[in-house]
């Protein structure tokens, strides 16, 4: 015998009415209005059933750890099956940051729910981790640094082919949508591709005819009100410079107010 769920759909349900029968010692009933229901916290954390390509790349690297943590891969697969939350894992050591530090492996997590883990939480956790830990090494988890992908579509398409405006955005957001489920662009390490971007917005809909694309990055800072700071906004790699100062005093961070 199993339960099946809703998964996903079953996330933040929090209204709930009582529609049992309420018998006292006595055998006397009581009508259901009478009962007052009274949830102290909205579903959340489910979430749609594994799919294969997940189980096919997981269930491997977790019996290969055979419930020990030795290398970056054993912290990440153990770290899944441990925290529910979890929705991506990325983990290194610390000899490869610079300068190196040793003794050290770091984790970072992206939650199902968003939401950036609090220090209870991340205590927690990396004691359970220290557990599973073959030597002394310290486990040190930290907040994700996320970039977002804004894309500007355009998009030609015949007008005499039945489709309507409504219904080609409509097939366009759930392609989109569909598109970032397989090819995981949300997880950590993922790369984005335009061209496969643009061809699964193609073939949401047989009306549209030609689409092209304008990407920009885009990158959240929380700056402090009232004070002047230094914010350096790191991107993972070199950005183009269409317009580099003539005396090569460019500067990677520059001052905000």
């Amino acid at each position: 015998r199993y339960m099946v769920t809703a998964g996903k759909e079953a996330n933040g349900v929090q209204d709930f009415s009582f529609i049992g029968t309420i018998r006292d010692s006595n055998t006397s009933t009581y009508a259901a209005s009478t009962a007052d229901v009274v949830v102290k916290a909205k579903s959340q954390l489910g979430d749609d059933a594994e799919s294969v390509e997940s189980i096919k790349y997981y269930a491997p690297r977790y019996y290969s750890a055979q419930y020990r943590a030795v290398t970056a891969q054993d912290y990440e697969v153990i770290t899944k099956n441990i925290y529910n939350n979890a929705d991506a894992v990325v983990a290194f050591g610390g000899d490869t940051l610079t300068p190196p530090v040793y003794g050290k492996v770091y984790l970072v997590i992206k939650t199902k729910t968003g939401s950036l883990l609090n220090d209870q939480t991340k205590k927690n956790l990396a004691t359970q981790l220290r557990s599973f830990a073959m030597a002394s090494i310290d486990v040190v988890i930290t907040d994700p640094d996320n970039i977002y992908i804004n894309p500007k579509i355009f998009v030609n398409y015949d007008t005499g082919c039945g489709s309507n405006t409504s219904q080609i955005k409509s097939d366009i957001s759930q392609a989109i949508l569909d598109w970032g489920k397989q090819t995981k662009i949300n997880n950590f390490n993922a790369s984005f591709s335009s061209q496969s971007f643009e061809r699964a917005i193609e073939l949401s809909n047989k009306c549209i005819t030609e689409v092209s694309t304008q990407i920009t990055l885009l990158k959240y800072i929380f700056p402090s009100s009232f004070t002047t700071n230094t914010y350096c906004i790191s991107t993972g790699s070199p950005i183009y410079n269409s317009a580099p100062s003539q005396d090569g005093s460019d500067s990677n961070c520059k001052k905000e107010h």
